[in-house]
């Protein structure tokens, strides 16, 4: 989500800094974005996820050649990992709380 906001877009005023190399600015995206950061409810963050992967589609900001997968490797004795943890919310530690080594 970072790739895309407004506040990463690299210029001579961030010393080049920021993640946003391709430039673009949506003001809606943003709003999005801030609103998945504080959100709690997986319920919520599921189409808030949807809204700027339909921004993204509509508007084209870059068009990826390749797909960077996130492998992630478990113990089979860690238990309370589940799959919601890993795809609704894009952090593999959402629920960390919960897991247990046995």
């Amino acid at each position: 989500m970072q790739l895309y906001r407004a506040s990463e877009i690299s210029s001579s005023e961030t010393r080049w800094r920021g993640e946003n190399a391709t430039g673009w600015r949506e003001p809606a995206f943003d709003r999005l974005v801030d609103a998945f950061n504080i959100t709690m409810d997986p319920a919520e963050r599921v189409p808030q996820r949807a809204q700027m992967a339909q921004l993204l589609t509509e508007e084209l900001p870059s068009i990826p050649l390749s797909y960077n997968p996130n492998a992630h490797a478990f113990l089979s004795s860690v238990t309370g990992l589940t799959r919601t943890s890993l795809y609704t919310t894009g952090r593999v530690s959402w629920n960390v709380e919960r897991w247990d080594i046995q």
